[in-house]
């Protein structure tokens, strides 16, 4: 019987200290997520930065031709042969081909700035979050070494107060185990008292 009981109290032991052991795991992958978080959004803010120098750099290398094809569609315009009339239909066709990619560009350049903006401000929480879980730590840690240093100061007081009233440590063990304080007879016990 007494196996057995011996062997419940380890199991329990052992299943409570896997359980501490899981949620300290726990614990812990908690306060590591928002860091991890932050660098996988670190290697998309990168990329994202990359393509928008990317797009920066084809705008204005179009904007650039679209200009020079806006001058040739107006120098073909001014000249009045009959070669002039076949460069003046490719330049408004090279024009138009090129206003397009402008502007498909431009909007492609739109929607990865506003994304990088979105990304740059989901990092900065993240960042943020993670420092406030650090700096919540540290207070928690803080306060549970202050209570307990309270509790052990409280512990102390009770176990000093805990001796009777009426006499002193020193006094109370002066008293022998046979003897009875005068603060604990009482006078209706007559029968004590006349022996």
């Amino acid at each position: 019987m007494p196996r057995n009981k011996i062997a419940k109290r380890t199991k329990k032991r052992q299943t409570i200290n896997n359980v501490l052991a899981n949620m300290q795991k726990i614990e812990m992958d908690l306060m590591r997520i928002p860091a991890k978080l932050a660098a996988q959004l670190n290697k998309e803010v990168n990329t994202h930065q990359r393509k928008e120098r990317k797009l920066t750099k084809a705008v204005n290398k179009v904007n650039s031709l679209l200009i020079k094809a806006e001058t040739r569609v107006q120098s073909a315009i001014e000249s009045k042969t009959a070669s002039s009339k076949k460069m003046l239909k490719k330049a408004k066709k090279a024009y138009n081909d090129m206003a397009k990619t402008h502007t498909e560009l431009n909007n492609q350049l739109q929607y990865i700035s506003n994304t990088l903006g979105l990304l740059l401000n989901k990092q900065d929480k993240l960042i943020s979050l993670d420092k406030h879980l650090s700096q919540f730590e540290k207070e928690w840690a803080k306060a549970s070494k202050k209570t307990k240093a309270t509790a052990k100061s409280k512990k102390a007081k009770v176990k000093t107060k805990s001796v009777s009233p009426g006499l002193t440590v020193v006094e109370q063990s002066k008293v022998e185990p046979g003897q009875k304080s005068l603060d604990t007879i009482r006078i209706d016990e007559p029968a004590e008292i006349a022996s």
